[in-house]
Formats: structure tokens, sequence, C-alpha cells
């Protein structure tokens, strides 16, 4: 083989070699040469700060989420895309789970594990070389619904019925966050998405009034929830302009079928408003089993306690304490329903939003 003909074909490895060299870059760079790297998006949950509540109250995560639990993320692209049917290989819509694994740090943070997919998701790029998306939009849930998907419009989300329980209790607050948008730069870093409290948390006290022949030992401690809404709306955001979270709507409560709580715990319901002399309460006084008094007192079934003058409006975020004042010479119990107290001091707390 002559020299020239061994330059040639030398050439044309080198060449090809170069050409090789320019494909495997160019579906790693932007048209302007810049590198495209892949970018993970990772996460850290953490729940609201603590509130004064009673001891006993069964809403065990005002300072942590519950050791696994599952949070559902949805996250879409610029162009509405649930980026979840391309990653990590193409397929359905499949929500991002992420259980809690752990206690919350210092800080408030709880540890997540991605347990719905094999992989992290990632910032979503053009393709072709085109570099990467301009924002991703995430929305998230917490419980996670393992019925709802990305391509989900909206779906019902219910407090129990039955709030006797602490599982119960637990299971009726919802968390929902804000939608939120995050360009690539700010992915490079862990993402805080705020979760809030969407139902408003409410506890019961029973006192006797001064003076009568009542007791605590007279005191209910289960009763009736009537005339409330169960149900709220959760839009998320693939078919609507943003994701968020509606008022109370659905069927209200009622004798029939009403809402179950006891004084052990606090209840959720859904932020509603309710007309001053709503009946709201349905309970039974007990009587008096053992006693000196003759004749002895033999309780009153089906007393309640009806919404005061000027009405009251159950907010997202907030707790309430409804104070009833129990005397036998009423059927309708008199009473009132503040923001939750503490100290004496008359205070209105919001939750304070949380981060995931």
């Amino acid at each position: 083989m002559n020299m020239i003909r061994k330059r040639h074909i030398a050439y044309t490895i080198l060449g090809l070699a170069s050409l090789c060299y320019v494909v495997a870059c160019s579906s790693n760079e932007s048209l302007d040469g810049s590198p495209v790297k892949d970018i993970e998006l990772s996460f850290a949950a953490s729940t609201v700060e603590s509130m004064t509540t009673r001891v006993g109250a069964a809403d065990t995560y005002d300072n942590a989420l519950p050791v696994n639990s599952e949070i559902g993320v949805y996250i879409y692209d610029s162009d509405n895309d649930d980026i979840s049917t391309v990653q990590p290989v193409a397929g359905e819509s499949k929500t991002w789970v992420y259980k809690v694994t752990g206690a919350a740090d210092a800080n408030g943070y709880s540890p997540l594990r991605l347990t719905s997919h094999v992989k992290n998701p990632k910032f979503p790029t053009t393709g072709s070389g085109g570099g990467y998306k301009s924002n991703v939009r995430i929305f998230a849930i917490f419980p996670n619904n393992t019925a709802v998907k990305p391509s989900t419009a909206s779906y019902t989300f219910s407090v129990n019925a039955d709030q006797t329980t602490a599982a119960n209790v637990i299971a009726s607050d919802l968390l929902v966050s804000d939608e939120a948008s995050y360009n690539s730069t700010q992915c490079e870093s862990r993402l805080s998405l705020l979760l809030k409290h969407r139902m408003a948390k409410v506890t019961v006290v029973f006192t006797p009034k001064s003076g009568s022949d009542l007791t605590a030992a007279n005191m209910p401690t289960n009763f009736n929830v009537l005339n409330v809404f169960r149900d709220v709306t959760v839009t998320l955001p693939k078919t609507a302009s943003t994701g968020g979270v509606s008022n109370g709507t659905g069927t209200k409560t009622s004798e029939e079928a009403p809402l179950q709580a006891c004084t052990s715990h606090s209840f959720f319901i859904p932020p509603q408003t309710l007309a001053a002399g709503t009946t709201l309460l349905k309970f039974n006084i007990n009587a008096n089993e053992a006693t000196d008094t003759y004749p002895a007192f033999k309780g009153i079934n089906g007393a309640t306690f009806v919404v005061p003058t000027g009405g009251v409006t159950f907010t997202a975020g907030y707790q309430y304490l409804i104070t009833v004042l129990v005397d036998v010479d009423f059927i309708t119990m008199p009473g009132s329903i503040i923001p939750w107290t503490n100290g004496g001091q008359l205070e209105y707390p919001e939750y304070t939003d949380s981060i995931l």
C-alpha cells in the first residue's frame, strides 16, 4: 500500500472519529454550544410550624409529616406536558410519589424517598440540542390519592364521616400546595414547595353551667356535627389555569347522616360559612347514675348547639374552639365559636405554610 493511500485512510478514520465526537456532543449541548446537563429534581418535606393544640388532639403532624406517609407530586413542563409520560421512559401518566422515611430534622425537613419511579424526575429539555424548557410547574398533595394521575382534571376529597378515631382525624386533614413554577437554574438546588392545610380544625368543649346541678360527669364525650359540608374539589393544573382547592361543596351532613366527633380529638371540616341559628351540634347530656339527689337526673337526649349571632366562617388553615355551656333548662345550648385561645389571650393563628 503506497504512502498516499495510507494517509487517505488515516484521514478518513480521523474524519469519522471527529464526526462521531460531534454527534455525541450535540445531544448534550444547546444551540449556542453551552452544555445541557441532566438536572434532577429533588425535594425535602416538612409540615406546619407548631400551633396551640389540645392535649390528646389526633392531628399528629403539626410539626412533621407522619413517617411512612406518601406525598403525590405532579410536574408539568412549560408546554403543559406531564413529564412522567416520557421519564424515565415513555409510558402512561403516573404521579411522582414520595414516601416520608424518617423523622424531621431540626429545620423541619423530613427525609423523602421516591417510590413510584426508578429514577428521579429531570428538568425537561426541548430535544434536538435546543436546551432547557423555560420552566416546570409543580403541585403537591398530602395524603397522596392513588387513584389520581397528573392527567386528572379534578377529584373530590372528603373528610371522614366518623372522626372519633385518631386515624380518621389524621386522614381528614388535607394539605395541598399552591402551584409553583421553577426554571432550570432554580432546579439545580433542592426545591422548597409550600404545603398548606386546606381544612379548618375544630375542637369542642362542653362545660356545665355554674350553679346548675350538672358536673363534668354529665358532659358528653361524643356528639354529631350537622349541616356542614364534608367535600372539597381538588383541581390539578393539567386542564386548569392553576391548581387549587375549593370551599366546601356537595351534600351537607344531617341527622340521618351526621359527622361523628368526640371531645378527645379535634375534627376537620372544609372551609365554609354557617348562618346564625344553624344547628351545628347534637348531643346527649349524661344521667347521674349514682347520686344522693332525689330524684336522680335521668339525662337529656337530643340537646343541640346552634351557631351564635353573626354566624361563623370556618377558614382553611385556622383552628376554632367551640365552647358549649350546658344547662338542663335549655335544650338548645348557648355558647361561642372563637379562634383558638392561648393563655387567656385571644389569637387568630393561621397555619404557617409548610415546606416540601
